[in-house]
């Protein structure tokens, strides 16, 4: 995987927990949030790559995926 898109208000597991779990196992996988209720400062607290607030402009969201796709596709310097 290149790059995970969750919602944060989901059934069962929400958008924090599923970020949490994919961390730990996938450290470098970037987790985009998207959410109408939560607000950037809540989502900020849990590193995510990015958060994109509903509704989505479509032409952002897109250019925003292609960023965060080509910067987890280029080498690390380490």
């Amino acid at each position: 995987m290149d790059l995970v898109i969750t919602d944060i208000k989901m059934p069962v597991m929400d958008g924090f927990a599923l970020q949490a779990t994919l961390r730990s196992q996938f450290p470098e996988l970037p987790v985009l949030a998207v959410s109408g209720y939560a607000d950037a400062e809540d989502v900020e607290k849990h590193h995510f790559a990015a958060f994109v607030d509903k509704p989505v402009n479509l032409q952002q969201f897109q250019l925003l995926v292609e960023n965060l796709v080509s910067q987890k596709q280029q080498p690390s310097s380490s």
